[in-house]
């Protein structure tokens, strides 16, 4: 058997629990002094859209790719840090901004595995496939309870858990836990999905919670932020835009979390992680 294959595992949470980190707090400020333990989480300012780079140990995890022109600063991104090859690439879902710029990653990495969770591909995801094939890279469905690493990181599907004409409410929803840190990605999720995910009875209280659909009026609950207890927010949309973020989605913020940051008004934002302790570096 394919022992790149093997990487993916469904519920492997507690092997990973019982792994030890003692390592020490890289100050944020100094963003030059991290080290490959830490976990790195990037979110990308793309513009209105999504694009997530999770590295640890040498490994690599993207989650959605904008689309252009806000791809671009995505592969500016990746070739400052010299990555040519990513471990795993996440579909959310088909919205053109978040699935819009995988052609131009796949052009220019080699991409191991695509991971997506769709049921009725359209024309984005069939070239993708096709391109796929061509490259060797595998693509693989995922579901509620896989899992897979990302170095010492370990990322757990937790939705969705119905697929609807809706694709928002279809958005792979993701935990990924290092230590005693983790992160939640919400993808475009709405309250529906928020609802399901509430009800499934997973673990997903995050320091660091990715906001679902750029912060639109229609997601962020209060009874999901209750669950998550987030020190950090973060909404990925564009600058200035008129329905993003809305207003009452950051009024409920301000209730729960110490502070959040949009990628249209602050760029890149990059999570370093030791295990112990999140800190932020803004650029």
């Amino acid at each position: 058997m394919n022992k790149k294959r093997n990487k993916l595992i469904l519920n492997l949470l507690p092997v990973f629990l019982g792994v030890l980190f003692a390592f020490f707090m890289i100050p944020v400020e100094d963003q030059a002094r991290e080290t490959d333990r830490d976990l790195s989480v990037t979110f990308v300012d793309v513009g209105h859209g999504d694009a997530i780079l999770v590295s640890n140990r040498g490994e690599h995890l993207l989650i959605d790719a904008g689309e252009a022109p806000g791809t671009d600063r995505l592969m500016e991104v990746l070739e400052e840090r010299g990555i040519s090859r990513l471990d795993w690439l996440m579909i959310t879902h088909e919205h053109s901004d978040h699935i819009g710029g995988v052609m131009q990653v796949m052009n220019k990495l080699d991409v191991d595995y695509i991971l997506h969770s769709i049921e009725d591909p359209q024309i984005d995801m069939k070239r993708i496939g096709r391109r796929a094939i061509r490259n060797g890279t595998e693509v693989m469905q995922v579901h509620p309870g896989d899992a897979f690493p990302v170095g010492d990181a370990l990322a757990t599907v937790v939705g969705p858990y119905t697929y609807v004409g809706d694709e928002n409410n279809s958005s792979v929803l993701l935990r990924v836990a290092y230590g005693d840190t983790s992160f939640l990605f919400m993808g475009d999720a709405e309250e529906e999905e928020e609802r399901e995910l509430l009800d499934a009875g997973y673990d997903i209280s995050a320091d660091v919670l990715k906001v679902g659909h750029h912060g639109g009026e229609t997601s962020t609950s209060p009874e999901l932020l209750e669950a998550v207890e987030p020190k950090y927010a973060v909404i990925s949309c564009a600058e200035d835009e008129a329905e993003y973020p809305a207003q009452s989605v950051l009024d409920r913020l301000a209730d729960y979390v110490e502070e959040v940051f949009i990628t249209g008004r602050d760029g890149n934002i990059t999570f370093l992680s030791d295990g112990e302790e999140v800190g932020v570096v803004v650029n």
